[in-house]
């Protein structure tokens, strides 16, 4: 290779590396400067090893900036390492890519605060390391390109750290909803857990029967249900990508791995849930442009599938069959009235039969699930929170800037390729395309106005989806089954497609927490003694932390079913007046000997100042003054956030 060219590569890698380290290290000056709760003692231990990493990686990449020019390098072995990479240059470029997931997984070992730039550095400079490693002799095209495969590969294995953040064994929840999950699934197999029969969960049935899948083991604990839980957040996503790139018959390998990576990054930005997944899965392995009735079987047992999901999501499986069946199925030139009504006709009669499908799905579930009706309705009533569709306090960029942050470089692909061709895709076509779109794009964003929403982009999930299929199918030049279309491939936007997933990643999630095991210990100890005494003048009720019951670490005490905090929660915010009185009821004779529940605030928040203030205020007047009424606090277990309620001898409102 030209040694110029192999100079100017040395450079660049440098500069990358160099580049990373300094937006690392400003980011961590600007947190301290600027934000007043950060502490951060300079004695650490984290610190001194952030230090070292920090002078390393430095020390590394000033090294190969001032001997890369050197045709007298004193050491070949790493000079030639691209040129021919043994098992051992692979060995050393796998534990680069690896380490990502190592220190994202270790950093809070340390003393001071995670914050998102750290991440994202350690990301971009151990991609950059591998590059190095294994393609220093490349040109400057083929080293690009091999340096966006192994940034891809280091974010995902980013993402795995993320995820075994969350496996452990520690007994109490994680996050606010967290185990209550796991409670949910554990009423789709209520006579293996409890030897009872429970209603099924109130919504999400498909993904607590997902999750239920542990349940089927004996002795399955909370760190077998994480998991669990974590394998279908990875796996998933680049299964659906896998199914998706297979349509297009990729030969090159490389290319056809490099495609699965960034589209299970793309899909997740929302993130897409994975019951949304299955669908895709389903429709994207099964779905015959020449067999389509064998793929209206499958489009209407995947919104069977929807239907016992969440209603928005019904319409869905068709949708993605539609889009699949517009790119590969030439519409006909001619406009003739009756070709347009024949192309037509199976996209027509699977959006009414699937949508038909799905609604019968989601009747035979309300009808057999065991709950009341009305319990059904709050989808339906919820207040909209409008302006968070701008930037708020609650989720920062708001849900315009931030779905458009993520999708405008793809939205700009699509346009230029679809005008581009024109001549293959029938105007109806893309008329069709473009509805399906905007219908996606404006149903997402009414759903994330919903109060308990809007916290990121979780509701414009189809609307990425649809994007991923028709940006993958322009793309992959795979219009109307075959090659030969014309498409626009201009490399800064394709740059920007690529990375913006990898910056949305990289820039979030937290780090592991370790969990002080002898807190909690003490905690199940002193909460079974508060059961055990008051179990028996009264139902002892968990609102909270039900899961310990489903996970035998409360025992000796009668199952009470009804209140738990998901539900009570979706009942509150969609003003479900018939339920919550029920419940105010049951407070108000005192039904209840002992109530766990999660810290209980009074006091309301200003919209403009506190996060998810909205739901915290509707909260506070439905449901925490009720309970203060007619019960006091006997203990708060601030360390691991929830507290313990018996009755008042008399009424305080």
């Amino acid at each position: 290779m030209d040694e110029r060219i192999e100079n100017r590569n040395k450079y660049l890698l440098s500069w990358a590396m160099v580049t990373s380290l300094l937006v690392e290290i400003g980011g961590f000056i600007f947190l301290i400067i600027w934000d007043e709760n950060v502490s951060i003692s300079f004695a650490s231990k984290r610190f001194i090893f952030l230090s070292i990493y920090w002078i390393t990686a430095g020390i590394i990449a000033v090294w190969i900036f001032w001997n890369g020019s050197r045709s007298n390098w004193k050491y070949p072995q790493i000079r030639n390492a691209g040129k021919n990479p043994t098992r051992y240059h692979r060995i050393f470029a796998y534990f680069f890519l690896a380490l990502p997931a190592i220190l994202f997984s270790v950093i809070s070992f340390f003393n001071i605060p995670y914050f998102s730039w750290i991440g994202l550095s350690i990301l971009m400079f151990c991609s950059t390391l591998a590059t190095i490693v294994l393609y220093r002799d490349k040109d400057w095209k083929a080293l690009t390109k091999n340096w966006g495969v192994l940034i891809l590969v280091a974010c995902v294995s980013f993402l795995v750290g993320k995820e075994l953040n969350s496996i452990s064994s520690y007994p109490f929840s994680m996050g606010w909803s967290e185990t209550s999950r796991y409670y949910l699934a554990s009423l789709t197999m209520d006579k293996t857990v409890y030897g009872i029969d429970l209603p099924l969960p109130h919504r999400n049935l498909s993904r607590y029967l997902m999750q239920s899948i542990p349940f089927l083991f004996s002795g399955a604990g909370l760190w077998a249900h994480r998991f669990w839980e974590g394998l279908l957040q990875i796996v998933l996503p680049f299964l659906a990508s896998f199914f998706l790139v297979r349509r297009f018959s990729l030969d090159n390998k490389k290319k056809k791995a490099f495609a699965i990576l960034w589209g299970g990054l793309f899909i997740q930005q929302g993130p897409v849930f994975y019951p949304m997944l299955v669908i895709m899965i389903l429709i994207f392995s099964t779905f015959d442009s020449k067999h389509l009735w064998r793929s209206t079987f499958w489009i209407l047992l995947t919104s069977i599938w929807a239907g016992i999901t969440r209603v928005n999501w019904i319409p869905m499986p068709a949708l993605i069959a539609i889009m699949i069946y517009l790119m590969e199925n030439r519409n006909e030139v001619e406009n003739r009235a009756s070709r347009i009504i024949s192309y037509f006709s199976y996209p027509f009669f699977w959006g009414v039969s699937g949508i038909l499908a799905g609604l019968l799905s989601q009747q035979w579930y309300q009808e057999n699930s065991g709950l009341p009706a009305d319990i059904f309705s709050t989808d339906l009533s919820s207040d909209l929170l409008w302006y968070r569709l701008l930037p708020n306090i609650t989720y920062s960029p708001g849900i315009l800037v931030g779905i458009l942050a993520i999708t405008f470089p793809i939205l700009l692909y699509i346009i230029l390729n679809m005008n581009a061709n024109k001549k293959i895709l029938h105007p109806l076509n893309r008329l069709s395309i473009w509805a399906i779109i905007a219908s996606l794009f404006l149903g997402g964003v009414v759903v994330s106005t919903k109060i308990g929403g809007g916290t990121n982009l979780h509701n414009m999930d189809v609307f990425i989806v649809a994007l991923y299929v028709i940006g993958s199918y322009l793309y992959f030049e795979y219009v109307d089954s075959h090659k030969n279309n014309k498409t626009q491939k201009p490399g800064f936007l394709i740059g920007l497609i690529l990375l913006i997933p990898v910056l949305i990643h990289g820039l979030s999630g937290s780090p592991f927490s370790i969990q002080n095991y002898l807190v909690p210990e003490d905690h199940l100890q002193r909460l079974q003694g508060y059961v055990d005494e008051y179990k028996d003048k009264g139902e002892v009720l968990f609102i909270a932390e039900r899961h310990l019951l489903t996970f035998g670490l409360i025992e000796n005490v009668d199952f009470v079913n009804d209140y738990e905090k998901m539900i009570l929660m979706e009942m509150t915010m969609g003003r479900n007046m018939n339920y919550l009185e029920r419940f105010y009821q049951d407070l108000k004779t005192q039904k209840f000997s002992m109530i766990v529940s999660d810290i209980i605030k009074t006091s309301l928040k200003d919209p403009m100042k506190s996060p998810l203030a909205e739901e915290n205020n509707i909260n506070a007047e439905l449901i925490s003054k009720p309970i203060t009424c007619y019960y006091s606090p006997l203990e708060i277990f601030s360390e691991v956030g929830f507290m313990v309620w018996v009755p008042l001898n008399e009424p305080i409102c």
